[in-house]
């Protein structure tokens, strides 16, 4: 969590979405990625109180490389 938002950083110029596991789907990572203009593409935690949308074809890519 402490070194996500430094390393999004260094390459937030250059995407247009972030495409992850449930394990990124925290608060503060969502905030970050809104805050650089990308599209979070995380599914919500189970049992998540207001649980965020994502684009379900593109999760499907997330491990193409």
């Amino acid at each position: 969590m402490k070194g996500f938002g430094p390393l999004f950083r260094m390459i937030a110029d250059k995407a247009k979405a972030l495409l992850a596991d449930r394990g990124y789907d925290v608060e503060a990572i969502r905030e970050e990625i809104a805050f650089h203009g990308v599209q979070a593409v995380i599914p919500a935690k189970r049992g998540r109180r207001n649980p965020a949308l994502h684009d379900r074809d593109k999760y499907r890519q997330r491990s193409r490389v």
